[in-house]
């Protein structure tokens, strides 16, 4: 490389005074509808995935929220009506609420996977993997809460 840097260098700036040195940024539309002409390439769903992470900074949380949400109260006791319940919801993560409608954990689901030994418990109480959550405004946009999820 440094042996060819003396004929290399002044052909490379020749050739940017006579062609034009250009540097061409894709605007965000023009990528998103690159995507979309790729369905030879990509399936739908990685299509509506990646469109869905090049706009995180336009989308405000309050267009993300989900209004009738699927939680579990700390109260509620663990059966097997209850884990069926859980399955068929098909959630990763489910929110769970004290008395007074405060959201205190948020339930990971995989972690309920030997649940037999603790039937008739509070679900609280029992050792499964829990997160607290995370507090974020509803004018964040999604990158933010995004951001802010993966911190805490």
């Amino acid at each position: 490389m440094i042996i060819l840097f003396p004929i290399g260098y002044p052909m490379s700036k020749a050739l940017d005074l006579i062609v034009g040195h250009e540097e061409k940024h894709l605007s965000k539309a023009i990528l998103v509808a690159f995507l979309k002409s790729q369905k030879h390439v990509l399936s739908d769903e990685e299509i509506k995935m990646s469109t869905g992470a090049i706009n995180l900074m336009r989308r405000k949380v309050a267009t993300l929220m989900i209004r009738n949400i699927f939680f579990l109260r700390e109260s509620d006791k663990l059966s097997e009506m209850l884990v069926q319940k859980i399955k068929q919801k098909g959630y990763s993560r489910i929110p769970v609420y004290n008395d007074i409608d405060e959201c205190v954990k948020i339930l990971i689901t995989k972690s309920m996977i030997f649940f037999g030994e603790y039937k008739n418990k509070r679900i609280i109480d029992c050792p499964f993997k829990f997160v607290d959550p995370v507090p974020v405004s509803d004018q964040n946009n999604a990158y933010q809460a995004l951001t802010r999820m993966k911190t805490h």
